[in-house]
């Protein structure tokens, strides 16, 4: 019988199924994410989950994360109904949302005031379900010190103004 975590490397059994459990039942409760191997399991099901929006605020669409073959396939498996934006601080790394470039918004952050006073990056799903990941001496050597919640509204609201204004140019 083959394990439901064979294509999630360095995945343990209970941690799959938290995750799922959490993300089917619309659990407000924070996962940390210890590993990128761990953020690659969380953004795979937040992008799974999604019904309206992504919205993604990230240095550089890392390879270690949206590279991920599973990643990648939900990706190209999103509705075209679903808005996709993305603000980067640099370059992309990734090419995993290409495939959606006719629906992805993507620009490079020109707002550092807005950005000055942010403490991470993060993923936000529908308004509701997010990935944060802390910037600082908080992160692991693979940079994945995140959490990741499935219903935690007040949260992303705070996520969603934040995403709003790093839209809005510099003047």
């Amino acid at each position: 019988m083959k394990s439901k975590t064979e294509n999630w490397h360095g995945i343990s059994e209970n941690y799959f199924k938290l995750i799922k459990e959490s993300s089917e039942g619309n659990i407000n409760i924070r996962i940390p994410n210890p590993s990128f191997y761990h953020a690659q399991l969380s953004v795979f099901t937040l992008i799974k989950r999604a019904k309206k929006s992504i919205k993604i605020f990230t240095g550089s669409l890392s390879k270690n994360i949206y590279d991920n073959k599973n990643v990648k396939e939900a990706i190209n498996n999103l509705s075209d109904n679903i808005k996709i934006e993305i603000v980067l601080e640099s370059e992309k790394d990734s090419n995993s949302f290409d495939s959606k470039k006719n629906k992805v918004i993507m620009k490079l952050n020109n707002n550092e005031k807005a950005i000055k006073d942010l403490p991470g990056h993060f993923m936000l799903i529908d308004n509701q379900s997010y990935r944060f990941e802390k910037y600082g001496k908080n992160r692991l050597v693979d940079n994945s010190a995140g959490i990741t919640n499935f219903n935690d509204v007040e949260f992303a609201n705070i996520m969603n103004n934040v995403f709003d204004k790093l839209l809005i140019k510099k003047k």
